[in-house]
């Protein structure tokens, strides 16, 4: 597929690299049934020997792990963190070829990136640091909630609900349309929002392989636990998280 040729391009790129800083590995991740190895770069803090601080990032809807790779990784290595990019649930090659698609319990699975790197790499394991991007804006801060060893989260940016994020721009009517008749609902969306509006039908056209649904109903349903609760927002009181609010996403 031309998925696939693009990934060994870019693998044979990372590889050509002076120093080539990261390198592809697979780390375990268990859905509770299944055990899988899931499409990861390693960028190990190279200016010395001792256990350094690690950063975690997820990226977003659409978002892939080399993507994020050049966007952030990179950036965060130079700067002496070791870095993980990884592809979860319901992203890049994972949705694509081992077919899981996103869960909103993102601790689940960020707990088990933190279990791989503090067992396998020299690293300190008081210094782990979740950034999200994107769509990760909600993902990174619903798992640094959960996870009271996580010392610092960033959210570029910051999500509380995801759900309302995309219904809100569907207006009044669409959203009552959903409430009352889920199937003229996706007749309205399929056929006569997405084929003239490019934001709605990219988050129909990856929502669906994303979140393992058919419909625009489907999808908005599966959208809804997307949302930081109030627990969870009592759960980050008093610890370090930066929101940014970037342009352009």
């Amino acid at each position: 597929s031309i998925y696939n040729q693009s990934l060994r391009y870019y693998e044979s790129a990372i590889a050509a690299q002076p120093f080539a800083p990261c390198s592809l590995i697979s780390v375990p991740y268990t859905d509770g049934t299944t055990t899988y190895g899931l499409r990861a770069y390693w960028c190990p803090a190279h200016r010395n020997q001792a256990a350094r601080a690690t950063v975690i990032v997820s990226n977003g809807y659409d978002g892939t792990a080399e993507m994020l790779l050049h966007d952030v990784g990179l950036r965060l290595n130079e700067r002496g963190y070791n870095v993980l990019v990884f592809d979860g649930p319901g992203q890049g090659y994972t949705v694509r070829f081992l077919g899981l698609p996103f869960r909103h319990d993102w601790e689940f699975v960020v707990s088990q990136m933190m279990y791989y790197v503090t067992t396998v790499y020299n690293v300190d394991a008081n210094t782990i640091v979740l950034w999200g991007q994107s769509f990760g804006g909600f993902l990174a801060p619903k798992a640094f909630s959960q996870l009271p060893t996580v010392a610092v989260c960033v959210a570029n940016g910051g999500i509380l609900d995801f759900f309302q994020a995309l219904s809100c721009p569907l207006g009044s009517a669409l959203m009552g349309l959903m409430n009352s008749n889920s199937a003229l609902f996706n007749t309205v969306l399929k056929y006569d929002v997405a084929p003239t509006n490019i934001g709605m039908d990219s988050v129909l056209s990856y929502g669906y392989m994303g979140f393992g649904v058919t419909t625009p109903y489907d999808l908005y349903t599966a959208l809804q636990p997307y949302s930081l609760s109030a627990t969870d927002m009592q759960l980050m009181a008093n610890r370090p998280l930066l929101v940014n609010d970037p342009a352009l996403d």
